[in-house]
């Protein structure tokens, strides 16, 4: 969804961002220049296959101490299982990361990179970057070595293991650093649900080459191989007198008002979307924050 790629740009722009393929424009598909990418703390797979190794967790809201089986069987497969799983589906090719299901993180090794929760993915956390829709979420705090949290709604139990691991394999793209196709003629993991299908069917379902292309990228050297992203912050403080937004009680908070513009030119639509920005900060916290479409211009459609 836009509104994915909105958030991240609004929030990256009010959080302190402390060998490549492909040049950044030649593909269909792109990624976040300021999302730090996964430094590969656990290691290497082995002194000849240098990929960092990513601990995926299934979290306990999915069962425990047995973990409900189409979601585990959708993300790390299983004996006798048809089909590929999210993780697998990523492995099979040669991103830069490897993922490996680690259930317990105080193993040696074993730090949680990647947490896949039960919630609603509508209320994802406003305090992080956040990719979001009705099907999944993924959010993450834009520093070195944050744990990337992915939820899926609870009705997701009911979905195919092949429809688990498409969604899941699509947010793990979130997580690595890759935007949402919107354009299906770009045919990659980050195309959206197949049109008509909800949640229930991935417009496609495996891991691409440009996929790949874009992942190398984005780990090698985010800042000078992505696009999308690269904004200034441009919140600013509305005139006095300023309205009352969320919680403004107990005093010491300010309020924030602005318009921003985005441009979407997937597939040369020329489609730009006019954004209504609020926030509140009390005691320096963000306190609230909401984001209202205005208006759309040269739109195939608004989702």
């Amino acid at each position: 969804m836009l509104l994915k790629r909105l958030l991240t740009l609004i929030l990256a722009s009010l959080i302190v961002v402390v060998g490549t393929a492909l040049p950044a424009q030649a593909q269909c598909n792109k990624c976040y220049k300021l999302q730090v990418p996964i430094p590969g703390v656990n290691g290497v797979v082995s002194s000849s296959d240098g990929r960092r190794i990513v601990n995926v967790r299934i979290d306990q809201s999915w069962g425990t101490p047995t973990t409900n089986a189409n979601i585990w069987n959708g993300i790390n497969g299983c004996t006798g299982c048809t089909g590929p799983n999210a993780l697998q589906l990523w492995n099979d090719v040669l991103s830069p990361y490897y993922f490996r299901l680690a259930q317990d993180p105080t193993q040696a090794n074993h730090a949680t990179d990647i947490v896949i929760r039960k919630g609603n993915p509508s209320n994802a956390s406003i305090f992080a970057p956040v990719s979001t829709n009705d099907c999944a979420a993924t959010v993450w705090a834009n520093v070195a070595g944050s744990v990337r949290e992915i939820t899926l709604p609870p009705e997701s139990v009911n979905w195919s293991a092949e429809t688990i691991a498409c969604i899941v394999a699509h947010e793990i793209g979130h997580g690595i650093g890759l935007v949402d196709v919107y354009n299906n003629a770009c045919v990659s993991i980050m195309n959206q649900e197949k049109a008509g299908k909800g949640c229930t069917e991935c417009q496609t379902k495996t891991v691409q080459q440009k996929d790949v292309d874009r992942a190398n990228q984005q780990a090698a050297d985010p800042t000078n191989n992505c696009t999308v992203g690269d904004t200034s912050g441009n919140i600013v403080p509305v005139p006095t007198p300023t309205p009352t937004i969320g919680n403004t009680g107990g005093g010491g908070c300010q309020s924030y008002f602005d318009t921003m513009l985005v441009y979407d030119d997937t597939g040369g639509s020329n489609c730009s979307y006019t954004y209504a920005v609020f926030t509140t900060y009390c005691n320096g916290q963000l306190d609230y924050f909401s984001i209202d479409l205005m208006y759309a211009e040269n739109c195939a459609y608004v989702r």
